[in-house]
């Protein structure tokens, strides 16, 4: 690992990918640093998906929307290296077999098993750490459920129809239209492609 790397720009980066792959608003998956209130030292790391109002306001700016994952750096002295990523139980039993094999699953404490909440251990130079977050990420996204109220579906039916895909500019937004669902399901009812 070159001296220079660092974790968070590498994970920054693997967002911005996602967002292109995933056809969602630019700035709708980041990065936060959450800082403690009492001293002021960093905290935690926070990975948000943000979805933007639709249509859009202007000059809107990320708030907090969906965790994805909460990254937190080491608290020994002694493994100053170590980070632990927090993440929902029920994420962790779905993604399993991604947990690579230099991650260390940590034992729950109380309040976390409260919380439905474990946390595994990465080495910050781990190879496999931007791409378990990236899986976790990737699994929000697919189960993504939008803020909108559903609709049946907007007046790109056709345009979507004949791409066999949602084309609406707010991917995220467009996770509330029941036509999308069929879509990605491959139930087209219009246009060149109808099949059902």
């Amino acid at each position: 690992m070159p001296s220079n790397y660092r974790w968070q720009d590498a994970v920054r980066s693997m967002l911005n990918e996602l967002i292109k792959e995933y056809e969602i608003p630019e700035g709708s998956l980041y990065m936060k640093d959450s800082y403690s209130k009492t001293n002021g030292k960093l905290n935690s790391h926070i990975i948000y998906i943000w979805e933007p109002d639709y249509p859009p306001l202007p000059n809107a700016k990320p708030d907090e929307g969906n965790q994805v994952v909460s990254i937190f750096p080491s608290r020994a002295m002694s493994r100053p290296e170590d980070l632990d990523l927090n993440m929902q139980e029920r994420q962790l039993t779905r993604l399993q077999k991604h947990i690579p094999d230099d991650a260390i699953l940590m034992n729950q404490t109380q309040d976390e098993k409260k919380l439905g909440m474990v946390r595994v251990r990465f080495n910050k130079y781990s190879p496999t750490l931007v791409g378990f977050i990236k899986v976790i990420t990737k699994y929000n996204l697919d189960h993504y459920s939008s803020h909108a109220d559903t609709f049946g579906c907007c007046s790109m039916f056709i345009e979507c129809s004949d791409a066999k895909k949602c084309v609406h500019s707010n991917k995220l937004y467009s996770k509330a239209c029941r036509y999308r669902d069929h879509l990605d399901n491959g139930r087209i009812f219009y246009g060149k492609n109808k099949n059902v």
